[in-house]
């Protein structure tokens, strides 16, 4: 396709060399935007969420069958249980789901086996000053092998 500066006939060579300088400035801005995005994305993945709850699946190998649920309930936001865990089992059928967290507060808890059973827990119940809190969902299957989800990151507070 012609560039549409040099089929512009009417137009002398200062006029269309500066239309070209300006076309690459704005391209390089879109460029520089577009990068400044993408590195927010990557550098944003290890931050704390700023949202009241966040959430994970419990699978297992393939992460085709969900076996269950762990959200962590930030702050106050699921009164009365402050800074608190749902745990949350989906089939019944041997496996458990469990929850390890870390960093202000450290420990783990297993669910019983058993669709529907779910269990909401605080891991602290005060007003604290604001800290993160690391932590994953796992399943547990028979023997005492499990499987678990990447690291989560949260606020107590």
């Amino acid at each position: 396709m012609p560039d549409a500066n040099l089929a512009d006939n009417s137009r002398n060579g200062d006029e269309v060399a500066e239309t070209r300088l300006e076309n690459a400035q704005l391209w390089g801005k879109r460029t520089a935007v577009g990068a400044g995005v993408a590195l927010a994305a990557i550098l944003g993945t290890g931050t704390a969420a700023s949202a009241a709850t966040t959430h994970q699946y419990a699978y297992y190998g393939n992460q085709t069958k969900i076996y269950g649920e762990v959200w962590f309930n930030s702050g106050a936001c699921c009164i009365p249980q402050r800074n608190s865990f749902t745990v949350k089992d989906r089939v019944a059928d041997g496996t458990r789901i469990k929850v390890y967290w870390s960093g202000a507060r450290t420990g783990n808890y297993t669910l019983p086996d058993g669709a529907g059973n779910e269990e909401t827990f605080s891991i602290e119940s005060n007003n604290v000053a604001r800290a993160v809190i690391h932590w994953k969902a796992c399943t547990l299957v028979s023997g005492g092998v499990e499987w678990c989800n990447n690291l989560m990151n949260d606020y107590i507070d």
